[in-house]
């Protein structure tokens, strides 16, 4: 009879009659397919997970980079198929947006994907140019008080509570199917 050695994990199985045996599907935990890897997260094209022993660590791309899975990193943009930009930012992926009826508050968007912004102190968001200015403006007159953040979230996003506040509807992103 001729032995066959076959390799499963770090265990070495010796195998008679010539045929590999169904090797263990791989060990995985809830975000992790794998005990050790890198893993993209599923409902957001910026972050990701690293794995240890079964252990996941959510991770964050940053400087407008988000996870490419195929490249198991950081990436630009325009090589990460899959993610769509926020409709927020579909006129202009690089400029600022009005953020509701505020008057120091703004969306500015970088590379499509919108980033929550506040103009410096006595400055007020001018929804003409799309920049902080010195007011008053149309809208906005000069500041005397500083609006609690409760205020300002009730005059910022209506409806919008207990969701992430640096993106208008929550996480951005896609949902991915999880095998």
């Amino acid at each position: 009879m001729k032995e066959n050695i076959v390799m499963q994990s770090e265990h070495i199985c010796v195998v008679d009659d010539g045929l590999v045996p169904n090797l263990d599907p791989p060990i995985g935990t809830e975000h992790c397919d794998w005990l050790y890897g890198i893993f993209g997260h599923e409902t957001s094209c910026t972050r990701y997970w690293t794995c240890w022993n079964g252990t996941a660590t959510e991770q964050l791309c940053i400087g407008g980079l988000l996870y490419n899975e195929n490249a198991h990193s950081c990436d630009w943009p325009e090589n990460v198929d899959g993610c769509q930009k926020h409709p927020l930012c579909n006129e202009d992926p690089n400029g600022n947006v009005p953020l509701g009826k505020s008057c120091n508050r703004y969306w500015q968007c970088q590379g499509g994907y919108p980033r929550l912004q506040r103009c410096p102190a006595m400055l007020v968001f001018d929804r003409r140019s799309l920049r902080c200015v010195v007011p008053p403006t149309d809208e906005c007159e000069i500041p005397t008080t500083t609006l609690s953040p409760q205020e300002e979230e009730e005059n910022s996003r209506p409806g919008q509570q207990n969701k992430r506040p640096d993106y208008p509807d929550g996480q951005p992103g896609r949902q991915r199917a999880r095998n």
